[in-house]
């Protein structure tokens, strides 16, 4: 292989890309705006309701050492009076 390309392989260029003028605006295109989705918009509202209830649950729930019911207020031995 001689590494050479073939000729006939070169697309001819496309007319939106053609270069403009240096100091010109640039070409901008806009894509159609997206379609409004009332349903997964409720959908994501209601689950995310859903996980901080849950994070409000857990957070009221959670055990800490000196409150857990049944466990001594202070260690043995240790003096809190003073």
């Amino acid at each position: 292989m001689t590494g050479a390309k073939d000729p006939s392989s070169k697309r001819p260029p496309d007319p939106k890309h053609t270069p403009k003028k240096a100091g010109g605006p640039p070409d901008l295109e806009f894509k159609p705006p997206l379609k409004p989705r009332p349903l997964l918009v409720a959908v994501l509202g209601i689950l995310l309701v859903i996980w901080l209830a849950a994070l409000v649950v857990m957070r009221l729930r959670t055990v800490h050492p000196a409150t857990a019911p049944g466990a001594p207020a202070a260690p043995s031995g240790i003096d809190l009076s003073r």
